[in-house]
Order: C-alpha cells, then structure tokens, then sequence
C-alpha cells in the first residue's frame, strides 16, 4: 500500500507565505483522518460532562476550524455538513441530551462518509 501525498500549492498568492488549495491522498489516508475525527468529536462528550459547555467551546471551536481546513484540502467540501452541526455548541446553550444527539449525528455521518472510501477499515 503506497501513501502518496501531491500537495498543490497557490504561488499566486500575494501573501509571501504560501496556501495550500488541495492535498490529494489515499483513501486510506483520508479514512485515518475520518476515524481521527471521530475521536475528536467524542471528545466533546466527557468535556461537556466534566467542566461544562464554557469551558469546552475552545476545544470545539478549535475542532472545527480543523475541520474546515481538511474539508477544503483533502475532502471537496464533504465535511460541510459538520461545521453548523458543531456550531451550535458554540452559540446555543444545549440540554445535555441535545449535545449527545449532535455529537452521534457528526460522528453517523462520518462514518457513512468513511463508507465512500472502499477502505478494509480493519488495515486503517
């Protein structure tokens, strides 16, 4: 199994730093970030549990700027669905059976997104 990572870059960008538009990777390779992810997500659960919401939004708002970043570079828009989902725990107060359902909505639909991928996830 070959990982082989093309990394296209904008050098038109006027910014002496260069941005990265697009990483073309293995499917096993994205299907390894989708299971990273939810891991992260799940994390949110005990967070909320053992030191509320206030004190959790760093580490959500943090996620889903992560989120955005590979959605953008490594999966075509894909995520998308993820980023409201992931915001309202950032703006809305939840009751905690709220929060749950979010969290088990994000993390069914990376799992039918890992699906797509054709990967035996037991080598993943």
């Amino acid at each position: 199994m070959e990982n082989k990572v093309n990394i296209k870059i904008n050098t038109s960008n006027p910014n002496p730093r260069y941005v990265i538009q697009k990483i073309e990777t293995s499917n096993e390779n994205k299907v390894s970030w989708l299971n990273s992810g939810i891991n992260k997500i799940f994390k949110i659960l005990p967070m909320v549990e053992l030191s509320g919401i206030d004190l959790s939004r760093p580490y959500i708002n943090a996620l889903i700027y992560e989120i955005a970043s590979a959605n953008d570079i490594f999966f075509d828009g894909e995520l998308t669905e993820l980023i409201p989902k992931l915001n309202v725990l950032m703006k809305e107060i939840l009751p905690h059976a709220e929060i749950r359902k979010l969290i088990f909505e994000c993390t069914g639909y990376i799992e039918k997104l890992k699906s797509k991928y054709n990967v035996d996830i037991n080598n993943v």
